[in-house]
């Protein structure tokens, strides 16, 4: 190990760390930011997906069918969850609350769209949100374009902070909920924007 005088390149100043993702069983590949949810999204070849609060706290867990690796992960406009596995496959994931209010996470993320196609493990994917379209990228030499995941009308992002879900603490008094969608205003100011923008938006077909 470097002394440390020597362990910040001169002239700058070292940073604290602020906290340690934990509990994956196996190398992680993948991390991503989810701003609508404000989560991290790591991947990893344990075959699961796991969501962590800002805090670095766990709120959440994704196992996708297909029993390997995860070969691929992305964040949509919207902050749903994208993720390929060997099976070929990329797959859609809504951060939902935990419906059982005893449940130890906040979120229980559910499928809502599945791609079918490539012949070979998908290793890269992009949303592209002018287009409504979804690339994949693949080991079988090509590149996918598909339609993106469409929400129902009045759809808003569930605010991970809304107090029905189970906290970090224990014994800690909790506000009632509202109907577990709208996120809270103080904290997810981010997330009202970034709805406020996806119901204003203009098809790539009418603008051009």
């Amino acid at each position: 190990f470097l002394p440390r005088e020597m362990s910040v390149p001169e002239g700058r100043k070292g940073k604290a760390m602020c906290g340690v993702l934990e509990g994956h069983a196996a190398d992680v590949s993948h991390v991503k930011w989810n701003p609508t949810y404000r989560l991290w999204i790591t991947g990893s070849e344990d075959r699961s997906v796991r969501l962590w609060s800002a805090q670095c706290v766990q709120v959440g867990k994704i196992c996708p069918p297909g029993d390997t690796a995860v070969y691929g992960l992305a964040i949509d406009a919207r902050g749903f969850i994208l993720v390929a596995m060997m099976d070929r496959a990329m797959r859609v994931y809504d951060p939902r609350p935990a419906r059982d209010p005893c449940a130890t996470r906040k979120y229980d993320p559910e499928v809502m769209q599945q791609h079918f196609g490539h012949s070979d493990a998908v290793r890269c994917i992009l949303h592209v949100p002018e287009k409504q379209q979804y690339l994949t990228a693949s080991w079988d030499r090509t590149v996918r374009v598909w339609r993106d995941y469409q929400p129902p009308a009045g759809w808003m992002p569930f605010n991970g902070e809304d107090e029905r879900a189970v906290g970090d603490g224990e014994g800690e008094e909790r506000a009632p909920a509202t109907d577990g969608l709208v996120p809270a205003t103080d904290e997810m100011e981010e997330a009202e924007v970034v709805a406020r923008e996806l119901d204003e938006f203009v098809p790539y077909a009418v603008l051009h």
